[in-house]
C-alpha cells in the first residue's frame, strides 16, 4: 500500500549529509526559540510563541511521557539540533491517530534533511505499533510542506479546518500516511 512502512524510508541524500534524531534535551531551549519564536518560521502555524509558551513547551517535552515522541534533528556527528520532528496522539474524525509535524532552521532547508528526519520519525512511530495511521495537517498556503508530504509518501485527503497552536481555525490539507498495510 502506498506510504506503508514495510521498507527502510531513506531518501537519497548527499553522502556527507547524515541525519539523525535524538530526544529533545535540556540544551534545546535555544533551538525551540529559533523555531517557535520567529515570525517567518511560524507564519503557517499561527505566528510566533511567547517566551513563556516556548519555555513551557520545552519543559513539557522534557517531562511529558504521553504517547508519541519529539526529537531534535541532527546532522552529521554534530549533536546540535537543526530542527525538530515528532508525532503525538490526536483525535481526528472520531478516532485517535498519530499526528506528525516538523520544523527545520532555514540554513538546513532544501537539502532533504527534513524529509529524511520525517522518514526516521515515521519508522519509530511504526515500530510502536500503536496506531496504523499518521496524519499531518499543513496550512493550505504552505506549499513547501505539501511538497515534503508528497515526497515522504503521504496522500492528500483534501482540505479540513483545524485549530492552529493558538486555537484559531486554520484551513489545512489533511495528509495521511499508513504505517503498515
Amino acid at each position: 500500500m502506498m506510504g506503508a512502512v514495510d521498507r527502510p524510508l531513506q531518501p537519497e541524500l548527499a553522502d556527507e549529509v547524515v541525519v539523525g534524531l535524538r530526544p529533545i534535551g535540556e540544551d534545546d531551549l535555544d533551538l525551540l526559540r529559533a523555531l517557535l519564536g520567529d515570525a517567518a518560521m511560524t507564519r503557517h502555524v499561527g505566528g510566533p510563541e511567547s517566551e513563556a509558551k516556548i519555555r513551557a513547551r520545552h519543559h513539557r517535552l522534557l517531562r511529558d511521557r504521553q504517547p508519541g515522541a519529539t526529537f531534535a534533528i541532527t546532522v552529521r556527528d554534530d549533536p546540535k539540533g537543526v530542527g525538530w520532528v515528532g508525532y503525538w496522539e490526536t483525535e481526528h474524525r472520531g478516532g485517535i491517530v498519530w499526528e506528525a509535524g516538523l520544523s527545520i532552521l532555514p540554513p538546513w532547508q532544501g537539502q532533504g534533511i527534513a524529509t529524511r528526519a520525517f522518514h526516521l520519525a515515521l519508522e519509530r512511530a511504526a515500530a510502536e505499533r500503536r496506531h496504523r495511521v499518521v496524519h499531518s495537517f499543513t496550512a493550505v498556503a504552505n506549499e513547501a510542506a505539501a511538497r515534503m508530504c508528497e515526497r515522504v509518501g503521504f496522500v492528500s485527503l483534501g482540505e479540513v479546518v483545524v485549530p492552529d497552536p493558538k486555537g484559531r481555525p486554520t484551513r489545512c490539507v489533511d495528509w495521511r500516511f499508513e504505517l503498515w498495510p
